[in-house]
């Protein structure tokens, strides 16, 4: 008989009231550590246990009370949202999609630390999941437009102009008269 998954909501609140009384942990960059990332809702993935825990790996140190964390799972996964590592005994896969702030009081413990060149793969990997496509040159050239022009106004009627005299023009080739 499979269990059924149970979210508990209020036992993650009384854990997160005491949490938030807690010390921030000393962390760097590349390092793996238990972390109460509590429960949450819907596919964002969550803790486990009396502690409501998980591993992390620490993407980025954005202060010393302030962490971008990748959350790592036991679950072998594959495609462009996850990145498999070895740690401890076995393999498990950091989910590159679930990216978070977390607080360095979340901290539990840690565990290990990761390479440099994994940790700039994982980074080229996060770089490639967030790549915007090209910006179109008439856009380019409105920016250039903003910065070599000093009145606001101005450049506003600028921008609004160019910005119809494209979509104008467009929709002509497109519904000839």
């Amino acid at each position: 008989m499979i269990q059924e998954y149970f979210k508990d909501f209020d036992g993650w609140n009384r854990k997160k009231k005491k949490l938030n009384d807690s010390t921030e942990k000393q962390f760097s960059e590349r390092e793996i550590w238990w972390v109460s990332l509590g429960v949450n809702v819907g596919t964002e993935i969550d803790g486990k246990n009396y502690h409501f825990e998980r591993p992390i790996l620490v993407l980025k140190k954005i202060s010393n009370y302030a962490l971008w964390a990748l959350p790592i799972g036991s679950t072998h996964r594959k495609g462009d949202y996850f990145y498999d590592i070895q740690m401890g005994s076995g393999s498990k896969t950091i989910s590159l999609h679930q990216i978070r702030l977390v607080s360095s009081k979340r901290l539990l413990r840690k565990i290990d630390r990761i390479g440099v060149f994994e940790y700039f793969i994982i980074l080229k990997r996060i770089q490639n999941l967030l790549s915007i496509k090209r910006i179109p040159l008439w856009v380019r050239g409105i920016s250039i437009a903003f910065r070599h022009d000093g009145n606001s106004i101005a450049k506003m009627e600028k921008y609004a102009r160019l910005i119809f005299d494209k979509i104008y023009a467009i929709k002509k080739k497109l519904f000839p008269p």
